[in-house]
């Protein structure tokens, strides 16, 4: 129905209230029809009754109505407190909706349906209907006990119910969205409002309940207190963290007997410290079945990526299955920065069927543990272009960058207002596309007392600035005229300088092979996609490099050398067309 019985719902409100609460109410009008279509409250406070109620009468319908159990208690306190103005309303919208249901209308209305997206102020960070699908999609079996969590606009826990599942939902923000697409879709749904790390819900005898499976969405990118994992009186947490991806995910591997299915931001496949030890621990113990890798743009209201893991508490896989939905295949731009997803039951059958070269493989567990627990899809599923560079390098001689080269960091140079010197900064934007580094126009102050640290950050002839940050990649060659600047120079925070330590690699031949299609493409096999690109130092130091021979050193060199040349030239010609008109009717 896209969400046309909602809205229509919404505008008998319109004008009364704010979007949100207009959405909330057209649940509440829908939810009390469909307790009466099914007989679950007394014809007594059927919405037939209450169309012809006086207020009084209304009022005490509705208290009776919120007081049916737990689940009502929260779907419907907001009406307990609805001004008598809105009665109106809110009586037009039963009668709309009576009618929608006497006509059939209501008949096809699906759980993809409740939810509009960015009108719940409750809404998992913009968690689109089709993540929904895919999440709820990767549980096969049918009519068993499912934990949600953090499921504040209700499309989780919706769908699980309607694949008559019983369920079990953990909500910190309100919990009255959830409550209410319950009702709606009807079945066996208990709802605790609290927040599943620091209080779950569902305790018994002092342990926690297992469920059959848990999926969520949790919140992305919020801290614990430090004493969280500490004080768990459930001993989840054996990562001391902050960090909500790792509690979130121990927490949902607590609950869940056989199966895991979550979201997660790209950050944690690659990231340090906790999110490290939790992959590890998940690959070592066989926990992990799955990580599927999703376009970007695909949240309403964040720019962050996100994957999904589908985990086995109970370990005991040799594999994990690699999927990349990260492709033209499986996404339709709706604007130059969102898309949305598409073909969610192909993904779905590439996680569960059988592998495939270009979609799905499965890896075996050395395999990842080699690549030091990284758990980005890409690394696994190489791309033809990345095919066709390791079969040129098939052959060659392999050294790690970082066997030939020191790799310097930008320096903190923030300046305290007292005496200070001034320093040259190398932006992306200096970066040409051939020939050297000219002078960059950026000038830095730091305090003198910094400055006298910071020697060895001081860019030298022939040192190579790369990006890491943003435009990834970008490489630029520091020239022998920096003995003559005047002010020394270093790289910006988004950049890195890699300076020769080996004698057997000529710095302009390496600069010229990192900015060649073969080095921009093994870059590219390193590069992690969080919020913005970059590539992890420790990556980079560990990239194999082919060692080029002395005559091919030399070509590379020789061709800079012309680069500059033409670069001298260009610059000459262009000041002399500056010079040609300047003398024409100046002022």
């Amino acid at each position: 129905m896209n969400n046309k019985i909602i809205t229509a719902l919404m505008d008998v409100m319109q004008g009364t209230e704010d979007l949100p609460a207009s959405h909330e109410r057209a649940l509440q009008i829908l939810a009390w029809t469909s307790l009466g279509e099914r007989r679950e409250i007394g014809q007594d406070l059927s919405p037939e009754v209450a169309l012809d109620a006086d207020d009084t009468h209304l009022s005490e319908m509705i208290e009776a109505l919120a007081n049916q159990n737990s689940v009502c208690r929260h779907a419907f306190s907001s009406l307990l407190t609805l001004k008598k103005h809105l009665f109106i309303p809110l009586r037009a919208g039963l009668r709309q909706c009576l009618k929608m249901q006497s006509q059939g209308l209501l008949l096809g209305l699906g759980a993809a349906d409740l939810a509009v997206p960015g009108l719940s102020r409750w809404d998992d960070f913009g968690m689109p209907p089709e993540v929904a699908d895919l999440l709820m999609g990767l549980e096969p079996d049918l009519g068993q006990s499912i934990y949600v969590a953090w499921d504040g606009s209700g499309q989780l826990t919706a769908r699980a119910l309607k694949k008559g599942a019983r369920v079990h939902s953990d909500i910190q923000m309100a919990p009255a969205i959830a409550c209410l697409s319950g009702l709606i879709v009807g079945g066996q749904l208990t709802v605790e409002h609290t927040d599943p790390i620091r209080m779950p819900g569902s305790v018994a005898h002092g342990k926690l309940t297992k469920f059959d499976s848990a999926i969520a969405f949790p919140p992305i990118g919020l801290r614990y207190e430090p004493e969280t994992a500490e004080r768990d009186l459930f001993e989840r947490f054996p990562e001391k963290t902050t960090l909500s991806s790792v509690l979130s995910l121990r927490h949902l591997m607590a609950v869940a007997k056989s199966r895991v299915l979550v979201c997660v931001p790209n950050g944690f496949l690659f990231g340090t410290n906790a999110d490290y030890e939790l992959r590890k621990s998940l690959v070592e113990k066989g926990q992990l079945r799955a990580v599927i890798a999703l376009p970007p743009g695909l949240l309403a209201s964040a720019s962050i990526g996100i994957s999904m893991l589908v985990i086995s508490p109970q370990g005991g896989q040799r594999t994990v299955r690699m999927v990349n939905a990260d492709d033209d295949r499986f996404r339709r731009m709706t604007s130059k920065t969102r898309s949305q997803l598409t073909r969610v039951d192909a993904i779905i059958d590439a996680t569960n069927g059988r592998p495939d070269d270009t979609l799905a493989r499965d890896v075996p567990i050395v395999e990842i543990t080699a690549n030091d627990y990284q758990l980005q899809v890409a690394r696994y599923l190489i791309p033809v272009e990345q095919k066709r560079v390791l079969a040129l390098l098939d052959n060659a001689e392999l050294v790690s960058l970082g066997d030939q080269t020191e790799i310097i960091r930008p320096p903190v140079v923030k300046s305290k207002g007292k005496t200070s010197v001034l320093l040259r900064e190398i932006g992306v934007a200096d970066l040409p596309s051939y020939g050297y580094i000219e002078q960059p126009q950026k000038r830095i102050e730091v305090d003198e007392e910094v400055a006298k640290k910071l020697g060895r950050h001081h860019l030298q002839p022939l040192d190579i600035v790369l990006t890491i940050k943003g435009s990834v990649g970008k490489v630029g060659l520091v020239p022998d005229s920096l003995k003559t600047s005047d002010l020394p120079w270093v790289v910006g925070q988004s950049s890195v300088a890699l300076r020769m330590t080996s004698p057997h690699i000529n710095p302009k031949a390496l600069f010229m092979l990192l900015r060649s299609g073969l080095g921009q493409a093994l870059m590219k096999g390193i590069v992690s996609a969080g919020t913005m690109s970059f590539i992890q130092t420790r990556e980079l130091e560990a990239m194999a490099v082919p060692v080029p021979s002395m005559a091919e050193q030399a070509v590379a060199a020789e061709v800079l050398e012309k680069e500059a040349c033409l670069q001298r030239e260009i610059r000459g010609l262009q000041t002399q067309l500056a010079q040609l008109s300047q003398a024409l009717w100046s002022v």
